[in-house]
């Protein structure tokens, strides 16, 4: 059974994102980032933002994150990411275990490769996570999956979805240093019924 829900009405595209977008870049690459033991690649490396820069990104995003009367925002989650040409995919697809999630590329234009795609469960037509349909769904089986939109790639370009959107990597990825790598700002908002999603 296919149901309604359609994907793109729900997400959001803003380019031009930050009006200072170098500084940002530059605040991304001079973080400390923790690294994969040797020999285990891992997507992508993850720094934390700390509560001033959190706080800062959180206030840009206001617009842009629905207001739910009886689903109040309660956290959120900031950091930076890059992914390296040597990354291994370890699933297809994934969801975020929260409301509301968001992506600001901020690789250099002449490095921008790929993105992020939306998937659709072929089995059951979902496009967003639903709980009574888990036991059907494999994240590792692209043969479950067909791909709605790929979103492309642009330097300060900012994409919010709600966080159950089934999405991955647009699997492209480059760059042997952090310098040249797919490198992104990530954020996940939590809201008070989070719980309940999966």
């Amino acid at each position: 059974m296919t149901n309604s829900f359609k994907a793109l009405d729900t997400v959001v595209i803003e380019d031009d994102f930050y009006s200072n977008p170098d500084d940002i870049r530059q605040l991304a690459i001079s973080k400390p980032y923790q690294q994969p033991p040797a020999g285990t690649p891992r997507l992508a490396v993850t720094a934390i933002c700390n509560e001033d820069e959190s706080k800062a990104m959180f206030d840009l995003l206001q617009p842009h994150l629905p207001q739910v009367a009886d689903n109040k925002i309660v956290g959120a989650n900031i950091l930076f990411r890059y992914t390296l040409a040597a990354a291994q995919k370890k699933i297809f697809c994934h969801v975020d275990g929260c409301s509301n999630a968001g992506i600001v590329y901020l690789s250099k234009p002449e490095h921008c490769a790929g993105g992020t795609t939306i998937y659709r469960h072929k089995a059951t037509g979902d496009e967003i996570y639903r709980k009574e349909n888990r036991h059907l769904y494999d994240l590792r089986d692209p043969q479950q999956w067909e791909i709605i939109s790929e979103l492309e790639m642009k330097y300060n370009r900012l994409v919010m979805y709600p966080g159950q959107l089934f999405h991955a990597i647009t699997p492209i990825f480059f760059g042997d240093s952090i310098e040249n790598a797919r490198l992104t700002q990530n954020v996940f908002i939590y809201r008070e019924h989070d719980k309940e999603l999966m």
